[in-house]
C-alpha cells in the first residue's frame, strides 16, 4: 500500500467525500447527529463533501496517491476560525439546511464545545485537523500516518502546534504515534459522547498541561 498523498483536484471532491462517508459511518458523531439510517446515507457524501471543500477553499485538502483509499483536511494557521461566507462558500450552510434543525442544533453543540476547548488549548496559530479518514477495508496500514506527514512537516519547519479532535477512542493511539497528546477529554451529558482534544507540538512533544477540565 502506497503511503504517497497528493493534493485534491476540485473534480475529485465528490469521490472524496464517498470515501469519507464510507470511514465515518459508524463514527459515534455522525451516529448521533444523523441517527437515521437512510437519512446517514443520504447526506453523509454531501455533508463530508462539503467539509472536503472547506479544506480545498480555505486549507489543505489530501487523499491517497492512485485510487483514493483516505482523505484528510487540514486548515491553515489563520484560517482555523470558520465563518458564514467561509462555510457557504463550501455549502455548510446549505448542508445544515439539508439535515433540518434538530440534526443541526446537535452537530454545532457539540462541535461549539470542541471550538472553546481549541480556543483554550492551541493558542494563535496552528495547523487543525478538520477531519481524517480511511476505507475500513484499509485501515491499520499505515495510511492515517501518511495524511498527516506532510502538514506535520511543515509545522515542524514552522515551529507551530497541530490539533486534532475525536470521539472515537480507538483513534488515541495513531495520533500518539504521530506526536499527539490528550489535552482535554469529557464525556458530553446529553449525548454520551467522549469528547477528546489532542494537541501535538512542533517538535512532536506533547503538551503537559492537564486534561479534564469541564466545557458546557
Amino acid at each position: 500500500m502506497t503511503g504517497e498523498v497528493v493534493e485534491i483536484g476540485e473534480p475529485e471532491i465528490p469521490d472524496c467525500a464517498d470515501v469519507l462517508a464510507q470511514a465515518f459511518e459508524q463514527d459515534p458523531l455522525q451516529l448521533y447527529v444523523l441517527p437515521d439510517p437512510q437519512v446517514r446515507q443520504r447526506l453523509a457524501p454531501r455533508q463530508l463533501g462539503a467539509s472536503v471543500r472547506y479544506g480545498f477553499l480555505h486549507g489543505l485538502a489530501l487523499r491517497t496517491s492512485g485510487a483514493c483509499r483516505g482523505v484528510a483536511v487540514w486548515l491553515q494557521p489563520g484560517a482555523t476560525e470558520f465563518d458564514s461566507a467561509r462555510a457557504d462558500a463550501a455549502g455548510l450552510l446549505g448542508v445544515a439546511h439539508a439535515m433540518g434543525h434538530e440534526a443541526s442544533e446537535r452537530s454545532l453543540r457539540i462541535w461549539r464545545q470542541f471550538a472553546r476547548i481549541r480556543a483554550q488549548e492551541a493558542g494563535p496559530r496552528y495547523w487543525y485537523l478538520m477531519v481524517i479518514g480511511v476505507l475500513p477495508a484499509y485501515q491499520g496500514q499505515g495510511l492515517g500516518g501518511a495524511l498527516m506527514r506532510p502538514v506535520l512537516a511543515q509545522a515542524d519547519r514552522d515551529d507551530l502546534p497541530c490539533f486534532v479532535e475525536t470521539v472515537q477512542p480507538r483513534n488515541l493511539p495513531l495520533y500518539a504515534r504521530h506526536g499527539f497528546q490528550l489535552v482535554h477529554d469529557h464525556v458530553d451529558e446529553e449525548s454520551g459522547l467522549r469528547l477528546l482534544s489532542l494537541l501535538r507540538r512542533s517538535d512532536g512533544k506533547a503538551s503537559t498541561r492537564a486534561a479534564g477540565t469541564e466545557v458546557r
